[in-house]
C-alpha cells in the first residue's frame, strides 16, 4: 500500500469491531488514518458517522473514506447525499477494484455482518490500490454525475477551501454577535436555488419584469409567514439585512436633513442610527442619546427632556449592543409627546419577539 493517501474511517456500533481492525490494518501499512468513531459498541446512529466521513472527503481533507455498518447500505445512502461523494457498498475484492476503476468511488462501504476480517482487508486493499481510468467512457459518465450536482469542490477548489474553513470556524467557535444568523440547510438551499437567477423588482403581482409568478409565490409565502409570526398587519420581506430595512424606513418616512434622535453607537446603538460614517449620519440631522453612567441603562427622564429640546421627526429605539430590555411603551409616550415617529429597530431581538419571550 502507498503512503500518499489519507483515510477517514468511521462506523456505527454494528461495524465497530471490524472498523477497529481495519484502522489497525491501515496504520500498519503506513496510511494516515483519521478515526472518526464510533468509540465503542454502544448503540449509535449511522448517519452521524457517514456525514462526518463524507465531509472530510468532499472537502479534500481526506483522500478516501471507509464506512462500516451492519450491511454498508445505510452508510452509502447517507454518504451519497453529499455533493462530490461516490460511495459504493462492496462485498468482494473484485467489485472494490471495479468501483474505483470505472466509477472513481471515493468512499468504501462495508457490511460487517456479511464480511469477515480477511475479506474486508482484501476489499480495502483492492479499493486503495486501484486507479480510476481517466479519459474515455468512464470519465465521461462520472462527469455526468458531477455535472448534475456541480460540486464547488471540483469547479472552484480555492473558493471551496475558503467555505470549508469558514464551516470549521463556525462549528468550533461561539459567536457573540447577536445579529449574526446561522442559516439552516433548508435556508441555504433556498438562497442558492434558481430563484436567485430572476429579476424581480417590484412586489408580488406588480413586477417590472415578466416571468415572476414563482418568485411571487415565494415572496407571498414569506410575507404571510412574517405577518403570522410577528402578529403584524403588513410585512416587507425584501431587505437582505437590518441595515437595508432601516434605510427603507428612513427613505419612506423622512426627508433629507430631518432630525432623528437615536442611541449613540458608543452606548450600544447601531451604525445605521446616525453614525457619521454611515449614510444615516450623512443624510439626516442626528442627535444621540445614551445610557446613564451609573446604571448603564437608558435614562428615560433625560431622554424625555432631550426630545423636547431637539424636537426630532423620528426617535429610534433599538440597539446593537444594549443587553437591557427597552421600555418600548415609555419610548412611545416620549415620541408622542413631541409629535415624533417612533421607529423600533428590533433586528437583534427579532427571534425573541417571534418566540413571544420579549
Amino acid at each position: 500500500m502507498s503512503k500518499i493517501h489519507s483515510i477517514a474511517i468511521a462506523s456505527d456500533h454494528a461495524g465497530y469491531n471490524l472498523k477497529e481492525i481495519l484502522c489497525g490494518h491501515l496504520m500498519e501499512n503506513d496510511y494516515q488514518v483519521e478515526n472518526l468513531g464510533t468509540d465503542s459498541a454502544d448503540s449509535t446512529d449511522y448517519p452521524d458517522y457517514a456525514h462526518a466521513v463524507s465531509k472530510k472527503v468532499a472537502s479534500g481533507e481526506a483522500s478516501f473514506g471507509v464506512l462500516v455498518c451492519h450491511s454498508g447500505i445505510g452508510m452509502s445512502i447517507v454518504a451519497n447525499r453529499h455533493p462530490g461523494i461516490r460511495a459504493a457498498v462492496v462485498n468482494v475484492p473484485e467489485d472494490a477494484t471495479l468501483t474505483r476503476v470505472h466509477n472513481d468511488a471515493n468512499i468504501l462501504c462495508i457490511g460487517a455482518q456479511r464480511t469477515d476480517e480477511g475479506t474486508a482487508k482484501e476489499i480495502l486493499s483492492a479499493f486503495l490500490n486501484a486507479v480510476f481510468e481517466d479519459g474515455g467512457r468512464h470519465e465521461r459518465r462520472v462527469n455526468k454525475i458531477n455535472s448534475h450536482v456541480a460540486p464547488i469542490t471540483e469547479q472552484d477548489p480555492e473558493l471551496s477551501s475558503a467555505i470549508h474553513k469558514e464551516i470549521k470556524r463556525q462549528e468550533n467557535n461561539i459567536e457573540l454577535i447577536a445579529s449574526e444568523n446561522f442559516a439552516s440547510a433548508a435556508v441555504r438551499e433556498a438562497q442558492g436555488s434558481q430563484l436567485t437567477n430572476k429579476y424581480a423588482e417590484g412586489y408580488p403581482g406588480r413586477r417590472w419584469y415578466g416571468g415572476c409568478e414563482n418568485v411571487d409565490l415565494a415572496e407571498e409565502l414569506a410575507i404571510n409567514r412574517a405577518k403570522q409570526i410577528f402578529g403584524a398587519e403588513h410585512a416587507n420581506v425584501q431587505p437582505h439585512s437590518g441595515s437595508q430595512a432601516n434605510a427603507a424606513v428612513y427613505f419612506c418616512a423622512l426627508e433629507h436633513g430631518d432630525k432623528i434622535l437615536a442611541m449613540d453607537l458608543s452606548h450600544g446603538g447601531h451604525l445605521t442610527h446616525g453614525h457619521p460614517a454611515n449614510f444615516s449620519g450623512k443624510f439626516y440631522n442626528i442627535s444621540a442619546y445614551g445610557v446613564d453612567k451609573e446604571t448603564e441603562k437608558i435614562d428615560y427622564d433625560a431622554l424625555q427632556k432631550q426630545a423636547e429640546e431637539v424636537q426630532p421627526k423620528m426617535i429610534t429605539a433599538g440597539a446593537s449592543a444594549y443587553p437591557r430590555i427597552i421600555d418600548f411603551e415609555r419610548m412611545s409616550q416620549i415620541a408622542k409627546s413631541v409629535n415624533a415617529l417612533l421607529f423600533v429597530d428590533m433586528a437583534h431581538i427579532a427571534g425573541l419577539v417571534a418566540g413571544e419571550v420579549h
